[in-house]
């Protein structure tokens, strides 16, 4: 993991410590980051958040998260950990080098739920697209309950 002190001075490539205001970078240095995540991440970056952050028993003295703006993507978070949170930080860390989920339900279920909000919000003629684009009945268009989806392509279409 690297310390929100070595993150916190370029974290786009594009930076600069010269933009950063706020507390001197050095106080940062026994503040590790386990993740981050930003006004433009994507449903796998929000889940797997969400469940670093409770398999981290949430904000607490050890866990806590860092807030800056930024000029290209609007804001980013680090989710960090010092003392006592260290090795479970590392341990989701870790995990994600090997692979890049931290729990699959809870990616399935925020994945789903985004489809199903999408396709609420979606005007029938938007509907009548996605199903033909999904190889789905026209006809379900007319229900605001998202359709039958026996590949899983409309859900991950919709679901992003």
């Amino acid at each position: 993991m690297k310390t929100l002190a070595e993150v916190a001075q370029n974290p786009s490539g594009w930076d600069s410590e010269a933009n950063y205001v706020g507390k001197p970078l050095s106080s940062f240095s026994d503040v590790y980051i386990v993740l981050t995540r930003s006004r433009d991440s994507s449903t796998l970056e929000e889940s797997n958040w969400r469940s670093a952050l409770k398999r981290l028993g949430g904000e607490s003295e050890t866990v806590q998260i860092y807030r800056f703006g930024h000029w290209a993507c609007g804001w980013w978070e680090a989710l960090c950990v010092t003392g006592a949170s260290i090795p479970v930080g590392e341990e989701i860390y870790q995990g994600l080098q090997q692979y890049p989920v931290v729990d699959e339900d809870d990616w399935s279920m925020l994945e789903f739920d985004n489809a199903v909000e999408a396709w609420e919000h979606s005007s029938i003629s938007e509907r009548v697209w996605l199903c033909q684009k999904h190889n789905i009945s026209v006809f379900t268009a007319r229900r605001s309950v998202l359709p039958e989806d026996p590949t899983g392509s409309l859900v991950a279409y919709l679901g992003q």
